[in-house]
């Protein structure tokens, strides 16, 4: 009896060891599952919530910070800062504009010369003018990388090649030189608009005589040049001055009228110096052409106007 009392009592307690166990194996089960849920799962899990939260936050604060930063004193401020040179920009994008110039074009011309000596001291040059002048042959110092010496020139080629044909004769080193002037293109402004339409009437004017005496030089080598009609040059001539002279011009236009002007009455003192002497009046026009086809071409090659 008291046996089995005793083997009744350590089966008890051996159960009650078993079930200790099983709670301690079991508490450390949870608290192993409970690390290890908290480490893996919820952990990551706050932890991109708080990237989300502070990304939000951050685009909130600069959605915030663009207005505040365009109504603020400080950045008036900056606005004000910048306004004038925006505001200069846009003044000179206006005067650009407002000056912006209309263009007209003078046609260019080619001038072909008989040349009959090229010297580097311009004392030379001048003894062979001296020279061609006793001869009635005409003469003309042209500088061009040394001082050349002209004696006839035409716009016509083929007519300059015959006239050369003669010079030969006395002076076998001749040869036809070229010369091609560009057109210019002349920029007026709006004001200037009535002087254009006046410029371009004249200038023709003043071809058609360069035209005329190119010519009536090449007609006249073999013939007398007639002095009534070198009259008629110098009265057209002295028409067009009058015309150039009538309009109010700006500075800059007015410099190119006066370039103009005084080509005429140059051209003008040279042909009526021809008209003095019928002796001389075809190797005197010769002269008053080479001169002023020399200035045309300089008029339309300058750049400052």
């Amino acid at each position: 009896m008291r046996q089995t009392r005793t083997k009744v009592r350590r089966k008890s307690a051996g159960k009650k060891f078993t079930f200790i166990i099983i709670i301690m194996v079991l508490f450390s089960l949870s608290i192993t599952i409970g690390y290890l849920g908290t480490k893996h799962m919820i952990l990551p899990m706050l932890a991109s919530k708080e990237v989300e939260v502070e990304k939000n936050n951050e685009n909130q604060e600069k959605k915030a910070v663009k207005p505040l930063a365009e109504t603020t004193p400080q950045s008036k401020e900056v606005i004000k800062q910048e306004s004038p040179q925006i505001k200069e920009t846009k003044e000179v994008e206006k005067d650009t504009k407002e000056v912006q110039k209309s263009t007209f074009e003078i046609e260019g011309i080619n001038i072909y010369s008989v040349q009959v000596g090229s010297f580097s001291t311009k004392e030379n040059a001048q003894s062979l003018v001296a020279e061609l002048n006793t001869k009635n042959m005409g003469s003309y110092i042209w500088y061009n990388d040394g001082y050349k010496v002209i004696t006839t020139s035409m716009l016509d080629r083929k007519s300059v090649e015959q006239v050369m044909l003669d010079i030969k004769k006395e002076y076998k080193e001749a040869f036809v030189v070229t010369r091609k002037i560009p057109k210019k293109i002349v920029q007026y402004k709006k004001e200037d608009s009535d002087y254009i339409e006046v410029l371009e009437s004249q200038q023709k004017k003043l071809m058609e005589i360069f035209m005329a005496l190119s010519q009536n030089i090449e007609q006249s080598q073999s013939t007398q040049m007639d002095s009534e009609l070198v009259k008629g040059w110098v009265k057209e001539l002295k028409k067009i001055q009058e015309e150039l002279k009538k309009k109010k011009l700006s500075n800059e236009t007015k410099t190119m009228n006066n370039e103009l002007i005084k080509l005429t009455e140059v051209l003008v003192q040279e042909l009526e110096k021809a008209t003095k002497d019928d002796k001389k009046i075809l190797v005197e026009t010769k002269n008053a052409f080479m001169k002023g086809i020399d200035q045309y071409s300089d008029f339309l090659e300058n750049n400052e106007y």
